[in-house]
Formats: structure tokens, sequence, C-alpha cells
């Protein structure tokens, strides 16, 4: 069973899920094509936010490679051609009829995890004083790229690595290595750096779970990893990532935060969380 990296070198988009999708047109029917709403009903889908960032990253716009948020996409872009990425988005057909409930249930935490970690990103950001709030806001919505990635072109391969970390009682991280020499993180930001994405979002999608958090400067990457401790910690986890597969401790001392400082927010970050789930899933 292998990864075929050409075929993600390729990748063309994520797909939308077919009930999401359903709700998406039914909210967007009403826009005009100048109507910056839009934004607001579509920050926490990460099949668009990917796609539109795509988009909006492409030569022809002139911004290849710099353009890191939805903000940024939005403004470039305007709202009719966003209006017109949703209605042309693929929608995912390919629940086996035995597995339904099952792929639902899976991909489901997937986007319940990526809204999360969205609100949790940002606002960290926000608290830390960062100037480029939305970048921090983006970078958690999609920083598990490579995982949904395989998730809809690679199943088989995704339960591999989640039956060997079971098995061997280890993280995903960890079979995904020694399985392959490569994580979904690799995954991800090899499709990130296809679709032209800005150098720190594309580490940061590179390396999302990471145990080992190599050594950074790229606060992008590091609050990113942070609002995945947070995550997993408050029950918007993916379903597959546990929570010692991150070094915390390693993190906030990163990014020179005291501890004790950073768990009394907590409270706060779970209302943000829950707020932005409620709306990803509504």
């Amino acid at each position: 069973m292998t990864i075929n990296a050409e075929l993600f070198s390729r990748y063309r988009g994520i797909p939308c899920l077919p009930l999401k999708m359903a709700s998406l047109l039914d909210d967007i029917e009403s826009l005009s094509a100048m109507d910056y709403d839009i934004l607001e009903i579509i920050k926490f889908d990460v099949s668009l936010a990917c796609n539109v960032l795509r988009e909006a990253n492409l030569p022809l716009y002139g911004y290849s490679g710099k353009i890191s948020s939805m903000t940024q996409a939005s403004g470039l872009l305007g709202p009719g051609a966003i209006k017109n990425i949703i209605v042309s988005a693929p929608i995912y057909e390919r629940y086996s009829q035995e597995n339904h409930e099952t792929d639902g249930r899976v991909l489901g935490s997937f986007w319940r995890h990526s809204a999360a970690m969205a609100a949790l990103a940002g606002k960290m950001a926000q608290c830390l004083g960062e100037p480029e709030v939305d970048d921090f806001f983006t970078a958690g919505l999609v920083h598990d790229l490579g995982k949904i990635a395989c998730a809809f072109e690679a199943k088989p391969v995704l339960q591999s690595f989640i039956r060997s970390a079971k098995e061997n009682g280890t993280t995903i991280w960890d079979a995904e290595s020694e399985e392959f020499g490569c994580t979904l993180g690799d995954l991800g930001g090899m499709i990130a750096e296809a679709w032209n994405f800005p150098e720190p979002l594309v580490e940061a999608v590179r390396q999302t779970g990471r145990q080992a958090l190599p050594e950074t400067k790229s606060r992008l990457t590091l609050v990113v990893e942070l609002a995945k401790t947070a995550a997993l910690e408050l029950g918007y986890g993916d379903g597959i990532e546990l929570p010692q597969g991150l070094d915390k401790s390693r993190i906030l001392k990163a990014l020179e935060v005291d501890p004790a400082r950073f768990e009394g927010k907590i409270p706060g970050f779970k209302e943000t969380a829950d707020q932005a789930v409620a709306i990803a899933m509504d």
C-alpha cells in the first residue's frame, strides 16, 4: 500500500460534504455578487477555504504565493468569484453503502476539528498580540490538508496508519513515518506548495502534528500546534490523533508564554471553539 505522491502533487481541490453543500447553497442563494457576507458563510468550511486559497494564489491574479488568509483572498477575488467557487466545488459522492455512516462520522470529525482549530488559532494569535490574526485563523482551518486529502483519495492508507498506531501504541505521526518515511503533514505540504500557498502557510501545514517539532522561528506554525493541543484537550480532536503526540510545554516555551497564564485562558478558548463548531456544523 503506497501513497501516490504524483497524484497528490496534481490534486485539484478538496470535495465538499454533500449535506454541507446543500446547506451552503441555500445560504448563498439570496446573496448578490457584491455581498461580502459570503465570507462569513464559508469561513469555517475547510474544503471551500482550501479551494478559495488555491484560486487566489494562481499566477493569473498576480499574487501567487502571497495570499495567506481568507480575508486577503476575498479582497482579491471579490464575493462574485467566491460564489462561483462554491457553486462549482466538487461534491464527495463516494460514501460506500456499507460504510456510509462511518465515512460520514470520520469526515464530520475532520470538519469539526478544522473549525475548532481555526477559531482557537485565531483567538490565541489575538491573545499573543500577533498582527495578522486572519493568517493564524486560516492556517488553523487548513492545517490538516494532507490528512483530509488522504481521507478522500487514499482512505485505505489512512486506515492503515490508524490501525498501526493502535496496534503499536504509538502516535499516528510515528505510524506514518515508520510505514512510509513521510507524514500526512508532508503530503499536505506537497499539496500546499503545488497550490502556491505562501511559504509560512506551507510550513504550518507540513509541520502539523509532529511529535518532535523542530526548532522553528515561525510563530504561525507554533501557534497552530498550540491550538491543536487545546483542541485535543477540549474534545475537538479529529478522532485520530492522541494528546501525547504534542509537547505543549515546549511549544509554550518557544512562544514565551507562561503555562499558568495559558491554562487560565482555556475556558475562554473552549467557548470560542464551541461557537465555531456550532456554526460549521449547522
